[in-house]
């Protein structure tokens, strides 16, 4: 451990473990190999937040149910659960000071990874290699991210790789949440793919969720993968209770035939005729709720 005073608060702190709950195995529940921390000494004593990079290595957390049905980490919630002692003064609520005072000059998270494992499906599923590199953080600021990471998983089995990078906005006391000008792309393959494999893109201009207003909304998504691309614009309000959506939402042109038989649906396509659904598009615009959905200027073509 090494620990520095000014003009920064810090530690530094080498592996450490926690241990996994009684009758979970040795695996630790959760361990590191190295944290980074530092908080700049004098803005304290305005009552202000400024943390330096936040640097983590090696962090593992390792979350299980066990044949039975209960969890590793249900005795922590208990814990964390618990009211408080009989006669004990409520605390003061100032959490929306110390959001808007908070600032952070970055966060790097490396080589840490995640599993779970179910016994009661039979299931396990990892991420690994998982590498978080995301910018200056503030309140109802941009900040820029990426990170990637491996998965892999059994019953069905599944392995693969996927990359993020956007700009996000936070705007915790308003509770307004941004992703603007970001791309997800993911790579996959095994039993529980269509097809076997897949190779997908998302992008998107815009997309604002606001929990305070309950709406969300989506500008500029695309996506593309067996071959296929679609776009879609969308607005939603009363997205929690009784959502209600509208929109547009299109096909560009592509191939039925070599996207059903992408996906392992050769044989739905299978016609005298080997040019037959050759190509196709689709775009309509939509309104729709938990209760009815209608499709406007439809445009469908195939083969044409």
């Amino acid at each position: 451990i090494k620990l520095s005073i000014f003009p920064w608060l810090g530690v530094q702190v080498g592996p450490m473990q926690l241990s996994n709950a009684r009758g979970f195995g040795n695996m630790p529940f959760a361990s590191i190999n190295e944290t980074d921390i530092h908080v700049r000494f004098m803005p304290l004593l305005h009552g202000k937040i400024r943390i330096g990079n936040i640097k983590l290595d090696g962090a593992s957390i390792d979350l299980e149910r066990n044949a039975a049905g209960h969890t590793n980490w249900q005795g922590i919630l208990d814990h964390l659960g618990k009211s408080p002692a009989a006669g004990a003064k409520p605390e003061n609520k100032s959490g929306n000071n110390l959001l808007e005072n908070l600032r952070v000059d970055g966060l790097q998270l490396s080589d840490s990874s995640l599993r779970w494992n179910d016994a009661q499906k039979h299931q396990q599923y990892t991420v690994s290699n998982l590498d978080l590199d995301m910018g200056a953080f503030a309140p109802a600021k941009p900040v820029r991210m990426t990170v990637g990471f491996d998965f892999s998983g059994s019953n069905p089995q599944l392995t693969g790789h996927t990359d993020f990078k956007g700009t996000l906005i936070a705007d915790l006391v308003r509770k307004i949440y941004t992703a603007d000008d970001a791309k997800l792309h993911a790579t996959a393959s095994g039993d529980a793919i269509p097809g076997g494999k897949v190779d997908a893109t998302l992008v998107w201009k815009h997309i604002v969720a606001n929990l305070q207003s309950n709406t969300v909304a989506v500008n500029q998504l695309d996506a593309s993968a067996y071959g296929a691309t679609l776009h879609v614009d969308l607005q939603g309000k009363n997205v929690i209770r009784d959502p209600a959506f509208t929109g547009k939402f299109a096909v560009d042109r592509f191939s039925p035939r070599q996207v059903l038989t992408a996906t392992g649906h050769g044989n739905l396509v299978q016609t005298r005729d080997s040019t037959a659904f050759g190509n196709a598009s689709l775009g309509f615009d939509f309104v729709a709720s938990t209760h009815a959905a209608t499709l406007q200027n439809l445009q469908l073509k195939l083969d044409d």
